[in-house]
């Protein structure tokens, strides 16, 4: 094992949890999209293994469309937790508010999904169409991914702040 110090090791657990949370996030995510429209990944996007598994692809693109971004949120959640003078916060706490990101992430795309799903018009769904699957189908995927990167940054951000906040709590 590495000999670093307990503040580094700390900064790696929360980084390490940050990433495992978006990766679990993308696989529940895409577990859903890839049953919607599976053409919406394996011909929408460039898949660099032929499959037809709705679960292989969400495991695939579960991670591979996270971890890049879950990278930096988790530099941006250790730096929340453990820089300045206030008590640092260990990784043990952060994993129910983690837990409970993944699942109003998951929440805000599914409800974006079902709105687009009921809402949508043909006109919008026009340059959807490829993989034989109705362009209606590929949009709401569109749609869900969409929300699915704008909820889970700003979620963090939301989170980052309860971090100082409960740091600045803890210092009184």
């Amino acid at each position: 094992m590495l000999n670093l110090d307990p503040g580094a090791r700390e900064a790696l657990r929360i980084i390490g949890l940050t990433v495992l949370a978006a990766a679990i996030f993308g696989f529940l995510h895409d577990s859903v999209t890839a049953r919607i429209s599976l053409a919406y990944f394996t011909v929408g996007h460039d898949m660099p293994f032929a499959t037809t598994n709705p679960n292989l692809v969400a495991l695939f693109w579960g991670v591979v469309a996270t971890w890049w971004l879950a990278l930096p949120l988790g530099i941006f959640l250790t730096s929340c937790a453990l820089l300045g003078k206030n008590p640092p916060i260990t990784w043990r706490f952060l994993v129910r508010p983690l837990t409970l990101l993944v699942l109003a992430g998951l929440v805000v795309s599914w409800c974006v999904g079902a709105h687009t799903h009921f809402t949508s018009t043909p006109e919008q769904w026009a340059d959807h169409e490829y993989g034989g699957d109705s362009g209606q189908r590929n949009y709401v995927c569109y749609q869900m991914h969409t929300a699915s990167y704008i909820a889970m940054p700003t979620l963090t951000l939301a989170l980052g702040a309860l971090l100082l906040r409960r740091r600045a709590v803890l210092s009184k």
